[in-house]
């Protein structure tokens, strides 16, 4: 099915996931439209050439990894091995710093892989959803990924509605964020 064919045909009404993990668990409303959205819009691999694709690309990596790996690969701990400008942490030895990244609140950060998803998804999403996207960064940068909560789905969810209500544009490549 055209997007425009899926634009036309739904009802535009936001529908929110009403249990977290309903993506993953298939229980979310919106999971045959994201699965119709992805297949007209995201490359099998690779940038999407257009606004809607790299937005719905964007939302889907950070909620799959949050849900597959913790949000591991979203975030980083940012010291350089023998200090930490965040605690005052300081070790002679590289090696015998223990488990600092488990004890400094402060050194978390969003890696550079997925600063670019991040930065589309604030620039594009309306206020409502850059207001999940921004408590979907804070819960991530505090480590409290053990079960992500809802407004992982809510990011999707946003997402989608942004996709089924505007033009999509093509993507302009800022190769700064690359």
């Amino acid at each position: 099915m055209s997007l425009k064919t899926l634009q036309n045909s739904t009802d535009i009404t936001l529908s929110f996931t009403n249990t977290a993990g309903g993506y993953r668990d298939e229980t979310s409303p919106n999971n045959s439209i994201d699965a119709e959205l992805w297949q007209a819009l995201v490359p099998q691999s690779g940038r999407a050439s257009n606004v809607h694709g790299e937005l719905l690309r964007a939302a889907s990596r950070i909620y799959r990894d949050a849900y597959q790996n913790g949000g591991g690969n979203i975030v980083e701990f940012e010291d350089n091995g023998y200090s930490c400008d965040h605690c005052g942490f300081y070790d002679e030895e590289e090696d015998e710093r223990g488990d600092h990244e488990d004890q400094c609140d402060g050194g978390w950060v969003i890696s550079d892989n997925y600063k670019e998803l991040f930065a589309i998804l604030d620039k594009e999403l309306p206020s409502k959803g850059r207001e999940v996207l921004a408590k979907v960064r804070q819960e991530l940068l505090d480590g409290i990924i053990g079960m992500p909560s809802i407004a992982f789905d809510h990011l999707v969810d946003h997402t989608i509605h942004l996709i089924l209500t505007t033009e999509n544009e093509s993507l302009v490549v800022d190769n700064n964020l690359a």
